[in-house]
């Protein structure tokens, strides 16, 4: 328990601190939320027993860790494509220990944590003046 909550003083801490430059370093918030997807990434993998996996658990941090600073282009829609058909096509066919049920859990997951993470940034970009206000509002709100 006290180790939560020193963590979470300290996120506390550091996302105050990205707001607060937010105007002068908006960039600051989508490096956070990448290494935050990246590790999410790794968590999943590690959860389901599945980091011996290393080509597939490098691909999926990669993809995942890009998405928040690419943002939703044409880019980033190549690189989901390109990693749609590595994970459902490559890995399916050279690795005989996954099954399509692995594939596909790790595949949504994989996006499901990226994503949503990913409309912290969008609420930051949609707030304006009270951008770096919403942000903390919401953080505020999902963590009690």
């Amino acid at each position: 328990m006290v180790t939560r909550t020193i963590s979470g003083v300290l996120g506390g801490l550091v996302l105050i601190f990205i707001l607060i430059f937010d105007s002068s370093l908006p960039f600051l918030l989508n490096i956070a939320v990448s290494i935050i997807c990246g590790f999410s990434t790794y968590e999943i993998f590690s959860a389901m027993g599945l980091t011996k996996l290393f080509k597939v658990m490098i691909l999926s941090v990669i993809f995942s860790v890009l998405l928040p600073i690419l943002g939703y282009g044409v880019l980033w829609q190549v690189i989901w494509f390109l990693y749609t058909f590595f994970i459902f096509g490559v890995t399916l066919l050279t690795e005989k220990t996954l099954s399509f049920k692995d594939v596909a859990a790790i595949y949504s997951l994989v996006l499901l944590i990226t994503a949503s993470l990913n409309f912290i940034i969008k609420l930051r970009n949609f707030g304006g003046v009270f951008s770096s206000f919403y942000v903390f509002y919401a953080k505020t709100n999902c963590c009690n």
